[in-house]
């Protein structure tokens, strides 16, 4: 009588696997319809996701080629060759990376061709959305943590106070234009948001409050223009 080979774990193991095989095999044989289907949906949200992105890119460039014209416009004052180029880009190729600079350039088009009503809703578009939110804010704002400045956004949010100062709010404006001054004290433009709220309370016959910000700025910002242009202002209170 032959004795009986005992298997091996090593011999299970393979056992396993291959029954493994089978039944995957068993499973395709019998369901290939559906396994053909998941394939395909996988494939083409592959191949979607390479022509989204080539399409996107494509776009990016194409309203790229469209804005170099419209900034050399601004450059050279040429606005209404400017303004309906920037309008193009943003009916166009909305949410492309061209965008954001056609929706500054409408602002300070508008804004300069005395549409001040569109300017500043060009302005406040900008503003809102290309701001970095309540979250990045707070966490640039931490400890250890590098604040970086988004100089164009600022900009951006003195244009809204220029707006308010070309309606003659300029007690409005003056607010305005301190709480950039008071918020980025560091930024190069801040002496002059000092000086821009100081002309605002002047015009607004706030007379304390514009000499308060003329004393700041020449206290504060010794041996420069802005400390000349503050005395100067003094002058005329």
């Amino acid at each position: 009588m032959a004795r009986s080979r005992r298997i091996t774990r090593r011999e299970m193991k393979e056992d396993k696997f291959i029954l493994l095989l089978y039944s995957a095999s068993d499973y395709i044989t019998h369901h290939v319809q559906e396994v053909l289907i998941g394939v395909g949906v996988v494939v083409v949200a592959a191949v979607a996701g390479v022509l989204y992105a080539n399409a996107r890119e494509s776009a990016d460039q194409d309203a790229a080629r469209l804005l170099a014209p419209a900034q050399t416009a601004m450059q050279n004052n040429r606005l209404e060759d400017a303004l309906p180029i920037y309008e193009r880009i943003l009916n166009e190729f909305d949410g492309s990376s061209s965008a954001r600079d056609a929706t500054l350039g409408l602002a300070h088009a508008n804004f300069k061709s005395g549409d001040i009503v569109k300017a500043r809703e060009y302005f406040q578009t900008y503003v809102s959305e290309y701001s970095p939110g309540i979250i990045l804010g707070l966490w640039s704002a931490l400890p250890g943590t590098v604040n970086s400045i988004d100089v164009v956004l600022v900009s951006a949010e003195a244009g809204l106070a220029a707006c308010l100062e070309q309606e003659t709010r300029y007690s409005e404006a003056a607010i305005e234009y301190r709480r950039l001054a008071e918020a980025y004290p560091d930024l190069f433009l801040a002496p002059q948001f000092f000086l821009d709220a100081a002309r605002c309370y002047q015009a607004a016959e706030q007379t304390a409050e514009a000499k308060s910000m003329y004393d700041f700025v020449i206290s504060e910002f010794k041996d420069s223009r802005y400390e000349r242009d503050a005395r100067t202002a003094l002058t005329t209170l």
